[in-house]
């Protein structure tokens, strides 16, 4: 009776561990995993592609400073001609 009642606790925490996994809106365990291992997969792949258009703006931005600062120094500079 020990060993039963051992093996009917298992079962009973597996199956009220999956539904509160279900529950939480998680899903269960092992397909939950490959779920997010294959959103952690998009997220790096994002990732990657945000900071390639980070620094592409960065080095806009740098050139358009680089030319404000040429027409402030023109602007500021003796008259020409």
């Amino acid at each position: 009776m020990t060993e039963e009642n051992r093996v009917l606790r298992e079962r009973l925490s597996a199956v009220l561990g999956e539904e509160i996994w279900r529950e939480a809106g998680l899903g269960g365990p092992a397909a939950d995993i490959n779920q997010l291992q294959i959103h952690i997969t998009e997220l790096e792949q994002e990732t990657v592609e945000l900071r390639r258009q980070l620094e592409e703006c960065q080095e806009d931005l740098d050139a358009a400073r680089a030319v404000n600062r040429e027409y402030m120094a023109r602007l500021n500079g003796p008259p020409t001609g």
